[in-house]
């Protein structure tokens, strides 16, 4: 990865995790296939930022739960009873 890529990203995510903290979101979902990614990089740059402060609950769907997150291929019934 380049290093102007590199330096995109990190601000990109020191920004959410400054947005977070602001706003003071008592949790966070992460989902889909990149889920522990995103779980990773708001992490890293909340501990950057707020090491004496606990990170909010975060709670991670899979690919399949973000499926039937966003997709209505699903039927909306059984999305409401997965959820």
């Amino acid at each position: 990865m380049n290093d102007e890529l590199s330096t995109k990203i990190s601000q990109i995510a020191l920004d959410m995790a400054k947005h977070v903290h602001d706003k003071a979101y008592e949790a966070i979902i992460v989902s889909g296939g990149s889920n522990q990614l995103c779980r990773a990089l708001l992490t890293s740059a909340w501990m950057a930022q707020y090491p004496k402060e606990p990170l909010p609950k975060i709670f991670v769907f899979d690919r399949t739960a973000n499926h039937l997150l966003y997709k209505s291929s699903s039927g909306d019934e059984q999305n409401k009873e997965w959820l």
